[in-house]
């Protein structure tokens, strides 16, 4: 089932990934850096109030043990309640923040994305319980539609010179696409009987959840929130596009695995099947995978750069490089956090998320005196101290200290080393062998790309295994599947 979850949610994250591609490509040559900065504010504020909507119901519906309808239609009741409160709250609020970013066009903005939290409570509701239900293919489907709905009103809105907002509209078609659909795969999911008999239950989950919550939101938000008023919309933009080459493979992935795992984890908590072995030999997985890719990712960051924005960005590459390093280093904890939330144990996170809130609060504002560098500097040292604190939790939870952690993950930091020597090296290749006129960044990224998969291809039986074997799994399966049906239409 795990396997079959992270097949349907890769293909998935695939075709995001390409959608995500073609859009930020067009959008960063329609809209200006500070048009894109704008909308980043906006959004960023949008999503520190996410945590108080949602206030830890979707969790709740995930991962109790006994669901009844009683809870199922309280937790609906209580969305209902705080999405309109925090949508209203929004609104009401544009023309302030626009004053306070000295952003007229800020206000229609904000405006428009209080509108997607009129949709939430039935979209939260809906896809948790297909999560629950492990309904995979199902909810990747509607993450395609309504992934590509967006992309294409945002699009089409911004060459027709609409400026930003273009991108807001995006993202409430988005919205609107994502419940009709949803509500077309499980419509008797939709019915509705207001009743409080299980808030007390659901918020004394949810208080736990909605610290954490909260503080990982505002953590994410805080970039644009503080660049936006120290630096501009112009930092805000460069860093935003910066994390747009962190994020182009590895950090959809890390939501695709992640996506898939939770919900095993919690059904595992729920019949106590959870252990350190566990725990480490999916780990491997999440190693194998992400810290070549983040390595990856930083030895072709300027070529990507130029082949998806165009030269008036290359100010970001240093910053996406930096922002690339400390995932990497911090890796041998990225099931922690996953783990704990499967399990229930909100309770620890939500601590760490505060603590790590007040570290990256003020790594930004301290930075951001000095520039974009330093504050992208500061910040991954922030996600360093973060990783170490997330180590307690490792160990009060399974008993696994950072040598174990680090050492179970040793031959993942030498392929990713060895991938993005290669990586580098190959990108090198189209400038030393072809004309200037024809080494294009396409075939830099090209080359590089090969050379460091290949290198990476070669060092992955000995040094991890694990993940090898699983590969070389779904391949023959891949393979046996092919061949069946070949004789069948035979």
């Amino acid at each position: 089932m795990l396997r079959r979850a992270i097949a349907i949610n890769s293909v998935a994250m695939a075709v995001n990934v390409v959608g995500q591609l073609v859009s930020v490509a067009v959008l960063s040559r329609l809209l200006s850096p500070a048009e894109i900065g704008t909308f980043s504010v906006a959004a960023s504020i949008a999503a520190m109030l996410v945590a108080f909507r949602d206030i830890g119901v979707s969790l709740f519906i995930v991962q109790e043990r006994d669901l009844t309808d009683d809870k199922l239609q309280s937790a609906i009741t209580l969305l209902v309640i705080t999405c309109s409160m925090f949508g209203l709250l929004l609104y009401l609020s544009s023309d302030a923040l626009a004053v306070f970013y000295r952003s007229a066009g800020l206000t229609s903005i904000v405006q428009l994305i209080a509108a997607n939290f009129v949709f939430v409570p039935w979209i939260a509701t809906i896809s948790s319980r297909m999560q629950r239900e492990l309904a995979y293919g199902e909810l990747a489907a509607v993450s395609i539609v309504a992934g590509l709905m967006g992309i294409t009103t945002s699009i089409v809105l911004a060459w027709q010179e609409m400026g930003p907002i273009s991108l807001a509209w995006g993202t409430l078609a988005s919205t609107a696409a994502q419940l009709v659909c949803l509500v077309a795969c499980r419509p008797r999911y939709l019915r509705w009987t207001p009743t409080v008999r299980a808030m007390p239950l659901i918020l004394r989950f949810g208080w736990k959840a909605l610290v954490g919550s909260i503080a990982s939101q505002t953590s994410s938000a805080a970039p644009d929130l503080i660049l936006g008023r120290t630096l501009g919309f112009d930092a805000v933009a460069l860093f935003n596009r910066a994390m747009a080459i962190r994020s182009l493979v590895a950090s959809h992935l890390v939501q695709v695995v992640q996506s898939s795992l939770l919900p095993k984890l919690a059904a595992e908590h729920r019949d106590d099947e959870l252990t350190a072995a566990t725990f480490l030999y999916r780990n491997r997985y999440l190693t194998g995978i992400f810290i070549p890719i983040y390595a990856l990712t930083i030895a072709l960051a300027e070529p990507l750069t130029l082949l998806l924005f165009g030269s008036q960005w290359l100010r970001s590459v240093p910053i996406a490089q930096l922002l690339c390093a400390a995932p990497i280093l911090a890796m041998p904890y990225a099931l922690v956090k996953t783990v704990s939330t499967a399990s229930g144990r909100m309770g620890a996170l939500a601590g760490l998320e505060l603590a790590c809130l007040a570290a990256r609060v003020f790594a930004i504002a301290v930075g951001s005196t000095v520039g974009l560098a330093a504050a992208a500097a500061l910040m991954a040292i922030e996600s360093l101290v973060y990783a170490a604190m997330l180590g307690r939790v490792a160990r009060q939870t399974f008993g696994l200290g950072a040598r174990k952690l680090y050492r179970n993950s040793a031959g993942d930091f030498g392929i990713g080393l060895a991938g993005a020597a290669s990586a580098w090296l190959g990108s090198l290749l189209p400038a030393v062998a072809l004309p200037p006129s024809a080494a294009s960044p396409f075939l830099a990224v090209l080359f590089g790309s090969v050379a460091g998969f290949a290198a990476m291809g070669l060092l992955l039986p000995q040094w991890n295994p694990v993940l090898h074997a699983e590969l070389r799994g779904l391949s023959m399966r891949i393979l046996v599947a092919r061949g069946g049906a070949r004789g069948k239409a035979e």
